[in-house]
């Protein structure tokens, strides 16, 4: 591991596993797909891409949810100690902001 390549840093390690969840739901996506119906092993593999897929959707619910969590903690960190007036008016450039998004969805 001298080679700077193949060094990673702390959370490229502690990410590993929960990318290695979405690899195995894809793999087992193929040997579903490859296995015949009639084959023994179709309904476990069936079972297993179901309890992955089941896994990664609430993996990547979760993460929204830290995700979501982190950034009102970081609004919240930069509007403590503002003056209401400026407050207010972070506010109404957010809510301005959001509407245009939504206008543009549509």
């Amino acid at each position: 591991m001298n080679n700077a390549k193949t060094k990673l840093d702390l959370p490229a390690i502690l990410i590993q596993p929960v990318q290695r969840m979405p690899r195995y739901q894809l793999l087992l996506q193929q040997l579903v797909k490859l296995t015949p119906e009639e084959h023994v092993d179709r309904a476990n593999l069936e079972a297993a891409l179901a309890k992955f897929t089941e896994m990664n959707v609430y993996i990547n619910k979760r993460k929204k949810e830290e995700d979501n969590r982190k950034r009102m903690e970081e609004v919240k960190r930069s509007i403590q100690g503002l003056a209401p007036v400026r407050f207010l008016t972070l506010v109404l450039q957010s809510l301005e902001h959001d509407l245009q998004l939504i206008i543009l969805e549509y």
